[in-house]
């Protein structure tokens, strides 16, 4: 069970980080005309669907690698029974 939440949750997580960071750029762009959103709508989009994308890939690697571990272990127990 907690695999198959934290599959859900990192992706989540993830993209809500990358949300808050797109908000504070563009809060640095307009209180302090920082200059950090230079690409406007398109920079802001493609940002997030990156973020989006690895967010999804990292998580699928972490579960596969996670359930390779678990049959690692499973291995090495019913070894150990025999």
């Amino acid at each position: 069970m907690h695999t198959n939440l934290f599959i859900i949750a990192y992706p989540c997580i993830s993209i809500t980080l990358g949300t808050l960071w797109e908000m504070i750029e563009f809060l640095a762009d307009y209180f302090f005309k920082a200059d950090m959103v230079n690409g406007g709508l398109e920079d802001t989009a493609t940002d997030l669907l990156i973020k989006i994308f690895f967010a999804f890939i990292t998580s699928i690697i972490w579960y596969y690698r996670k359930m390779k571990k678990k049959e690692n272990e499973l291995s090495r127990y019913k070894k150990a029974q025999l």
